[in-house]
């Protein structure tokens, strides 16, 4: 196991793959994954290696296998379409890779026999897993590493590394630091320059209004971005900006990845236009990995690595000498914003540190606040005790990375129509017309079943600008859909 610690925009991504390339040639290595906390994350790696690494007369999905969501189907009449992990490069998410890891469901573990020998990529690894799920993802990766042939690297601009920490009981920590891929000296020229490239911020109260929040995102320069912790605040803002006359876009789950897709690549035509007077309002899929610059940054209060990886999104490139400013925001529920538990507990270990100091101190930072919110967990203690008593239905319930129950629902009629006439629909054309929905009011009455475990959506559907959330009724849930 080795780790990369660098600042944004100094090209881990591609410096990484290199060096796990060199060992797959060098170890024989089966394949290569590259495991992102976001989905956003995954189609602009998978355009890097495309280019790069296609050889002529090669079919680039069969390289290359984007796997977005939780598709695993139970049943024997729908089964064929669930994902697996064959192919040379898969890129997938935290919430696939290691939910595999913690699984018991046979159609789950298929995919298990593919990952023995080969390279494991964990880019932006500080936000890969809630902080009570690694302890004993930690043992399974090491254990990886140990007995079955795995390359793993540890990659992110501001790593936590509990592994060195309390986090860890005495006996599992590692008492030397893992090897580092960017010399040290490197590091530290690299790393000077953070604290001129953006600035943290934080309002002395919560905003009472979405209209109160338009007018502090309007006040900085653009182009901006505004990240809120659910789906539907993030639809509700959208909306009301577009309403106040503000040049805006939205991006989230709430949009099928073709079309999600799309609007990255509006996003970048609005980046190179001469009229950066504009906003972007998304979800966490855009903070983490993403190689986007944007001049001033608004994120709604999560925890200490979401603000940090969101001014990874400013100033990126130190296209602006006098640097970007990132406001840590609060706004009032209601009114469609609605509010994330989850985040409840790391969001007060935010609000007690000083948003000067993450510029200059992100790593330290990450890992003190994983330790305070760590502190009465009782679910990480839980899953290793299970893991030792072989006790796996539970573990596969503790080690769910969402602690949610989603469907994944087609968008597009003419998928659909494929599957309802009995036509054997390629996987990854089902996943770029689907989103994952979780169980909530109104949702039963938009949705019909053809077979077991794939849904069809029946209500309005947005795909220029809020995807489901053009329909009000609709109930997505904020982290569920961001990470599988």
């Amino acid at each position: 196991m080795v780790t990369c610690q660098a600042p944004v925009g100094t090209g881990k991504t591609t410096a990484v793959l290199a060096w796990l390339i060199k060992r797959a040639m060098a170890d024989g290595l089966r394949r290569i994954f590259v495991v992102a906390p976001r989905v956003t994350i995954l189609g602009q790696t998978a355009t890097v290696l495309r280019e790069a690494l296609v050889l002529p007369g090669e079919d680039p999905d069969q390289v290359i296998f984007e796997h977005h969501h939780l598709a695993e189907f139970q049943s024997l009449e729908s089964r064929h379409m669930t994902a697996s992990w064959r192919a040379p490069i898969v890129l997938t998410t935290a919430v696939q890779f290691f939910g595999t890891l913690a699984s018991n469901r046979p159609v789950a573990l298929r995919k298990l026999h593919d990952l023995p020998g080969s390279g494991v990529f964990i880019d932006e690894a500080h936000a890969a897993l809630p902080p009570e799920l690694w302890h004993q993802n930690w043992l399974w990766l090491r254990q990886l590493s140990s007995e079955w042939g795995c390359r793993i690297a540890l990659v992110s601009g501001s790593l936590c590394r509990f592994w060195e920490t309390s986090v860890l009981p005495e006996a599992e920590r590692l008492h030397e630091r893992l090897p580092e891929l960017l010399p040290s000296n490197l590091a530290v020229i690299a790393f000077a320059a953070e604290a001129d490239r953006v600035h943290f911020v934080r309002p002395v109260r919560p905003f009472a209004t979405v209209e109160d929040l338009a007018a502090a995102v309007w006040a900085e320069p653009g182009p901006r971005v505004v990240v809120l912790n659910t789906v539907r605040s993030a639809a509700t803002v959208a909306r009301r900006f577009r309403d106040l006359g503000m040049r805006v876009l939205h991006l989230s789950t709430a949009l099928c990845p073709r079309d999600r897709a799309r609007m990255m690549t509006k996003l970048d035509a609005w980046f190179r236009s001469e009229d950066q007077d504009w906003v972007l309002v998304a979800t966490s899929s855009i903070e983490a990995g993403v190689d986007l610059s944007f001049r001033s940054g608004f994120r709604e209060r999560a925890s200490v690595a979401s603000l940090i990886q969101l001014g990874g999104r400013i100033n990126r490139n130190f296209e602006w000498e006098t640097g970007g400013v990132v406001w840590d925001f609060r706004i009032d529920s209601g009114a469609g914003i609605t509010t994330l538990p989850v985040v409840r507990r790391a969001a007060e270990v935010l609000e007690r540190l000083d948003p000067a100091d993450l510029a200059n101190e992100a790593s330290g930072l990450v890992t003190q606040a994983m330790l305070e919110e760590l502190v009465g967990d009782s679910i990480g203690g839980a899953l290793a005790g299970a893991e030792q008593a072989r006790r796996f239905p539970e573990v596969a319930r503790l080690g769910r990375v969402i602690d949610r129950e989603t469907k994944l629902v087609i968008v597009d009629d003419r998928i659909w129509k494929r599957i309802a006439g009995g036509e054997t629909v390629p996987v990854r054309d089902l996943l770029a017309v689907s989103v994952p929905l979780s169980r909530g009011r109104g949702m039963e009455d938009n949705i019909s079943e053809l077979v077991p475990g794939l849904h069809r959506w029946t209500g309005r559907y947005d795909a220029d600008f809020l995807g489901i959330m053009a329909d009000d009724s609709a109930t997505i849930d904020g982290e569920a859909g961001e990470g599988s």
